[in-house]
This record gives structure tokens, sequence and C-alpha cells, in this order.
């Protein structure tokens, strides 16, 4: 994105409900500028309720996601893999693994329950 003067700006979601309910401490201040300070403080909170609100969904990286795979302590990615069970060949693994790094992510991420990812942990 880019701001004024065609320099990058960082897009940040930040919880606006959260900022609100901060306040400010006016205790310190003369009469006269609490009143300016709280009216400061009032339009920052129209401007804060006045901007869109972002459609996104969280990120699941890699590391936390249910499509987490280790094998020979390299993480892969599950999700497209084909499980191949065969008895008579000794075979029982995933073929079509991709390799994948812990901060990484895709669109079907999927966060792992806490049971799961403390198993996965315990088995890496």
């Amino acid at each position: 994105m880019l701001g004024t003067g065609g320099q990058t700006m960082e897009v940040r979601p930040i919880d606006a409900n959260k900022l609100k309910e901060v306040g400010i401490d006016t205790s310190l201040l003369r009469a006269d500028c609490k009143e300016m300070a709280e009216a400061i403080f009032t339009a920052m909170q129209s401007a804060i309720d006045s901007q869109p609100t972002l459609d996104y969904e969280p990120v699941v990286r890699c590391k936390d996601c249910k499509h987490r795979y280790m094998l020979y302590d390299r993480l892969m990615c599950k999700r497209t893999a084909k499980k191949v069970e065969d008895e008579k060949y000794g075979i029982n693994d995933y073929w079509g693994l991709i390799a994948v790094t812990e901060n990484h992510f895709c669109s079907y991420g999927v966060k792992m329950d806490e049971e799961v990812k403390s198993n996965a942990n315990n088995n890496s």
C-alpha cells in the first residue's frame, strides 16, 4: 500500500474497540487543558469509528496447522499429499508432501486443536 509521496505504508490491523477502552488520564492536566484533551480524545474515537473494518481472516502458520507433518526433521504439508498404505511393500506414509517453513502459510491453513498440537510436538 502506498502512502503520501509514494512511500510504502504497513497495514496493521488493530483492535479498535480495545483502543477506545484505553481512555485518557487527565488528572495531571490543568483544568483548561483537560477539556481540550477530552475533545481531542473524542475526536480520535470518532475518527476510529469512521474507518472501514478490514475483511480478513487470521493467518494460520504452517507450524500451527493441522496439515503439518514432520519428515526427517523437516516440516512438510500433507494437505495435498496422498496417504499410501501397502502391507506387501511395508509402505505407510504420504506421497506428494510439500516442504514448507514454520512461518509459511496458505489459504487452506486450519489451526490444529490443542490435543493434536501436543501430540505433533511430542512426535517431532
